[in-house]
């Protein structure tokens, strides 16, 4: 998972360009002999530290981000490195550590967003919803018309289970930001949470036809499907999701084998369940899967009414519906 979402395409080569520009300011800033163009330098080169220590971070390079928010200074960063240090410490495992610093940050800077909002998404990560509800809310009463925090503060309602509550969170920001398409795929999975498939179906169909392709969109059009009895459709939806998504997302091999499993194609199920599991060995409804289908071909059924609680169970697992992390690419 990316620390940081930054809307860069290519992160590796967008540091080479950052490290480039650096030696290049560095170089000018050394031979200036203008005091004025000087403290631009300077600032200059600040700025581009600060971007390739976080852009270290998007990428997972924890320990070369943490050598340049050490390097940095509390005097004129200190936000920053709160911020950076934190993160990658909270990332590296060292989540009381990563408290501890966050907490200090805020006793030094009561209302900066940036730590709220990174110890939100701390917590939100941790499934700890109702803390991160708590930094979100706080974030949210500096900045009452940020989206993004308002955003963050309707996924963690989502992950406390109000979803009405979060609903009503993201149907404002769908009216008010009609382009994003964040905000209408969790309207989706609200209306599924609360019963109302056809809604959510209308939700995900919006994208069908659109460059906005996402796994996500294809699990809640599943799950929509699947819950109006639209088992044929639910399966077409599981194919294409499948198809385009295969590398991604272990819900498109999920959602096709349960498929197959109601329809009786066992083997069809079973190879589609190890197949997923290939590429995410460490998921778990894909184990929980093959085990009942295992389980249906060891043990055939004579009546079907054992198949049939399983199914159900797996279909329970389709409920368990993760909240699109926080992010702030497109926010």
């Amino acid at each position: 998972m990316k620390v940081v979402d930054l809307d860069i395409r290519e992160p590796q080569k967008e540091l080479v360009r950052l490290n480039k520009e650096l030696i290049e300011k560095q170089e000018e800033y050394e031979k200036s002999k203008n005091i004025t163009v000087a403290v631009f330098l300077n600032d200059e080169v600040r700025r581009l530290k600060r971007g390739i220590a976080w852009l270290l971070l998007n990428c997972g390079e924890y320990d070369r981000a943490l050598r340049m928010y050490k390097a940095m200074s509390w005097k004129t960063e200190g936000i920053t490195k709160y911020l950076g240090i934190g993160i990658v410490l909270h990332k590296t495992g060292k989540v009381s550590e990563a408290k501890k610093l966050f907490a200090k940050g805020l006793r030094r800077f009561p209302e900066s967003i940036e730590l709220l909002l990174a110890i939100g998404n701390m917590y939100h990560e941790m499934t700890n919803f109702e803390m991160s509800l708590k930094y979100f809310d706080r974030a949210l009463s500096l900045m009452p018309d940020n989206k993004s925090l308002a955003f963050s503060k309707a996924n963690a309602l989502y992950g406390l289970g109000m979803y009405e509550d979060a609903y009503q969170l993201y149907e404002k920001l769908r009216n008010e930001h009609p382009d994003e398409p964040l905000f209408t795929i969790q309207s989706g999975y609200c209306c599924l949470q609360t019963g109302n498939p056809e809604d959510a179906s209308n939700f995900f169909k919006v994208f069908l036809n659109t460059e906005h392709y996402a796994s996500e969109i294809f699990n809640g059009l599943f799950c929509a499907y699947y819950d109006m009895d639209l088992k044929e459709d639910a399966l077409k939806v599981a194919e294409e999701g499948v198809r385009r998504f295969s590398d991604d997302d272990p819900r498109v091999y999920f959602n096709l084998g349960l498929c197959y499993l109601e329809q009786g194609r066992l083997s069809d199920a079973e190879t589609t369940a190890k197949e997923g599991l290939k590429k995410f060995p460490e998921d778990e409804n894909l184990k929980d899967l093959l085990d009942a289908i295992e389980d249906e071909i060891n043990n055939p059924d004579d009546d079907g009414k054992e198949l049939m609680v399983k199914i159900a169970k797996m279909i329970a697992m389709t409920r368990i519906l993760k909240t699109v992390r926080n992010k702030r690419r497109s926010l």
